[in-house]
């Protein structure tokens, strides 16, 4: 199973058809990413939404846009390769449980990005479920 993770800051741009989109897709085609983290996109939450259903129709989807304006970072998973359940949605990260289906192997893993405020960054390490920092 290969997980890709991409600081993509502007693949909202204004178009469905920015390059930048279009390089994400190809490389999840080419790698046969099974999921995938974007951190920054500068995405809407209607703008992911239609972008997810018109770039990856079967697969599924989480974000943090709900814990903080404008969101910072979505996670994609294609179904018939994986299961996800999402533990823990913040404003500075997603903590997810993996289920790898061919292998029947799960694991935890959490994407993080991040806040600029120095403070608010420390809160960052200490709430993770899994109490690593």
């Amino acid at each position: 199973m290969k997980i890709l993770m991409w600081n993509a800051r502007g693949l909202g741009g204004t178009s469905n058809n920015a390059p930048a989109q279009f390089d994400l897709v190809e490389l999840v085609k080419k790698l046969e990413v099974s999921l995938f983290s974007v951190l920054e996109s500068k995405f809407s939450s209607t703008r992911i939404d239609d972008f997810l259903s018109f770039r990856f129709p079967s697969w599924e989807s989480c974000s943090n846009f709900d814990a903080i304006e404008n969101g910072r970072i979505f996670v994609v998973w294609d179904v018939c390769r994986v299961a996800c359940d999402i533990l823990e949605i913040g404003c500075q990260h997603i903590h997810m449980k993996v289920l790898c289906k061919e292998m029947q192997q799960s694991f935890l893993t959490t994407f993080v990005y991040p806040l600029y405020d120095v403070v608010k960054r420390r809160e960052c390490g200490n709430t993770f479920p899994h109490g690593d920092r």
